[in-house]
């Protein structure tokens, strides 16, 4: 699977991500702190893209059809957070305090996700 594919299946996180961003942006370059919603912005779309990765490691093992191992996946799944969570310390302490928003979109943006994923699987709970 393709990131084109991927990003094309993920329209929907991908707009609230947008809209997030936007709304971000709308509030704070008013008050005077464009720097703050600058990098909310960043930790939105640091979030979306540890969500894209994701997607894109989970059409992978099916794709495998199974020859990836849990570890392998548990493995997989580290890095990626571990690529995301240093980015985003990095960018916090050698921007701070402006800096500490990217921990906030990141985290904002983790919820929106989580309510993506789990609207669906409730639905699916309660058919059967």
């Amino acid at each position: 699977m393709t990131l084109t594919t991927v990003l094309v299946r993920q329209r929907r996180p991908l707009l609230v991500a947008c809209l997030l961003s936007a709304a971000g942006l709308w509030l704070s370059i008013p008050l005077g702190h464009a720097q703050v919603g600058v990098f909310f912005t960043i930790g939105i779309f640091l979030s979306l893209l540890n969500h894209v990765l994701t997607e894109i490691g989970l059409a992978h093992s099916l794709e495998t059809k199974g020859e990836i191992s849990r570890k392998q996946f548990a493995m997989g799944s580290l890095g990626r957070l571990t690529l995301v969570t240093l980015i985003a310390f990095a960018i916090v302490l050698s921007f701070w305090p402006y800096g500490a928003a990217v921990l906030i979109g990141l985290a904002l943006m983790h919820l929106v996700l989580i309510v993506f994923t789990g609207l669906p699987l409730l639905n699916e709970l309660r058919k059967a």
